[in-house]
């Protein structure tokens, strides 16, 4: 549902899909759309509760790092540990957002993949982009072990 126009008023349509019991929706993309903070705060609530999601992107949809926001996606972050991966690039995230961003990772460790506004990234605070890719580095699911020699074979 990328570039569709859809608003805050559409985000209570979403949230009703995502809160749907017997819902086995994996991944959203509602990027390019106006859902601002209003629309993505009722979003959040929603993807918080959709227990089969595991990708949401919600690049450029006006949205910024406000109070309310912030504690929205660390909601949702918190009651859905199997969503891993966020995009909210062109979105309005600045080095205070980036900052709780990293806080709320930190708490999180299930969250391995979020995308940020390139603007962020090229701010002069190197400290604070460099502190949120380092806990994302940790945050990655590591590789598990192979078994070594296949198949054992049965005794007879």
């Amino acid at each position: 549902m990328t570039y569709c126009g859809i608003t805050h008023e559409g985000a209570d349509a979403l949230f009703e899909i995502l809160i749907y019991s017997k819902s086995v929706l994996e991944d959203i993309n509602l990027n390019g759309n106006l859902l601002k903070d209003e629309g993505v705060i009722k979003l959040l609530y929603g993807v918080s509760i959709a227990k089969s999601l595991k990708k949401l992107a919600i690049a450029d949809n006006q949205f910024s790092d406000t109070e309310n926001v912030m504690k929205a996606l660390e909601f949702c972050m918190g009651k859905n540990d199997r969503l891993g991966k966020y995009d909210l690039k062109y979105n309005n995230i600045g080095s205070e957002g980036l900052v709780k961003l990293t806080d709320i990772l930190r708490q999180y460790n299930h969250v391995f993949d979020v995308e940020i506004p390139e603007r962020v990234e090229g701010l002069e605070e190197k400290e604070s982009f460099e502190a949120f890719r380092k806990q994302l580095d940790e945050n990655k699911p590591k590789k598990g072990k192979g078994k070594k020699g296949g198949k054992k074979k049965k005794k007879k």
